[in-house]
Order: structure tokens, then sequence, then C-alpha cells
């Protein structure tokens, strides 16, 4: 059974330049046989936000050619031409071909803030994605601060400790989307959330993938000690390619 994509409070990002950088990331990461599961956290309608509207990437002028089709011609496409034919929505996006094949999705929408609720929605994608090497999870806005964690709520555009936590004891290598903020420096940022993640996954290496273009987005790429050689070998490859004028490795 496939789930659904991604619901309408997502569906203002399609396409946008952070999408095709995110797609580029996980048909990366992908490769050498790890089997990819994506976790959307879907959540409600948002079309009055104007988040998502960084899609003059797409737009058929020379420079564009060079500095985004060049990084993955497939990808920019296929995305050119589903974006052009009218509504922006992740089934659309889906429909494409943006995601590596065999991608496993995860869509269910995160129905309001209450915890059990969403342990429960956590549980399932958990339960459905169970046989994938690698977890990517894609919340809005990345990882949540504790601020946005209590016994009763959890913010559903936040993905948490907690959930990280839990897909890596099941043995999931994992990729976590998250939105730089303005609390402090980017390298700031991104060495609390090291601190913070280390924690969690204890001895395992974590790399720091940081996007570019459009607003700055990192990726923090956890391996299991099993796909650890994959993983390194496949983000050395994808930051030495085309993409690395748009992506570079954090220092902190």
């Amino acid at each position: 059974h496939r789930h659904r994509a991604m619901m309408a409070g997502a569906d203002r990002y399609a396409f946008d330049v952070g999408d095709f950088g995110k797609c580029g990331f996980l048909r990366s990461l992908a490769d050498r046989g790890l089997s990819l599961g994506v976790v959307w956290y879907a959540v409600a309608d948002e079309a009055h936000n104007l988040d998502g509207k960084h899609v003059a990437y797409l737009q058929e002028r020379p420079k564009n050619q060079r500095e985004f089709r060049s990084c993955d011609p497939g990808l920019y496409d296929g995305l050119r031409q589903a974006w052009a034919s009218g509504s922006r929505t992740i089934a659309r996006l889906e429909a494409s071909g943006a995601l590596p094949p065999g991608t496993m999705p995860y869509a269910d929408r995160i129905e309001g803030k209450a915890r059990t609720e969403r342990e429960l929605w956590f549980g399932r994608a958990l339960t459905l994605l169970g046989r994938c090497d690698v977890l990517f999870l894609d919340p809005d806005n990345g990882l949540a601060p504790a601020r946005l964690v209590t016994a009763r709520s959890v913010s559903p555009k936040h993905a948490t400790l907690a959930e990280v936590g839990e897909a890596w004891k099941g043995g999931h290598s994992l990729a976590i989307y998250h939105h730089i903020g303005r609390n402090g420096t980017t390298e700031q940022q991104i060495a609390r959330w090291l601190g913070e993640l280390r924690a969690v996954v204890e001895s395992a290496s974590i790399s720091t993938v940081l996007f570019l273009r459009g607003s700055r987005r990192a990726y923090f790429v956890i391996a299991q000690p099993a796909h650890a050689e994959r993983v390194r070998a496949q983000l050395d490859q994808f930051l030495a390619s085309e993409w690395r004028r748009h992506f570079r490795l954090a220092l902190a």
C-alpha cells in the first residue's frame, strides 16, 4: 500500500528551490543500495503563508541551466515539467520522479498538538517504514527546541529528539531536515543541535550538510555502523559533484 502524498500544509513548498536541493540530496543518499523511507510531517493547510515561493530557478534561463540543471538533469527536467503543468502539490512533485526509485513515503496528517496522538502517529510511521535502511525526517521547521515539547503537546512542525532516538534504536540510519533560524549564527545553531543529537544516538558519527540557496537549511545525517562507509562515500561524492554549488559540509 502506498500512502497518499504529503497533504496541503506543505504543498505551498512544492517545487521551490528547497525541494530541488532536498530531492537531489536524497537521490544521492539513497544510492549504493540503501532503501529510503520518507516521513513527511504533514500538517493543516496554510495556503495564506508566503513561504515556498522560490521557484525562479525553474524558469528557462541560461543561468539556471548552468547552476541548477547541471546538478541533476533528470531531476531538474522532471520538476520543471511538472511545475509548468499546473498546481504546486507534493503529489505532483512525487509523480515527477523526483524521489529515488523505491522510496516509501509516510504522509498521514498530524492532527493537532496532543502528545499521545503524536506518539501514535510516529509509531505508525516506524511500522510502515520498518524495513527501510534510511529514514528521512522532514518537518517544516526541523528539530524541536525543548519549549515546544511538553508532557501534553508537541509542535506539529518539528521533529522531536525522542523520535530521532526511537528511529535510531530501530536500526535506521537517519537524515533530518532542519531550518536554520535566527537564534545565533548557523555554526552556533548546528553545534547546539549536534550536542543534543549526540546525547540521543551516543557514539554514532553525525555529518551536517548545509543547503545554501534561499533560506539556509541543514541536513543532519546519522549513519548506523552497517551503513557508515556507504553513506560517507555518497556524501563525499555528492559534495564533489555539481551540487557543490549549493551545498557544503558544515564544520561545527
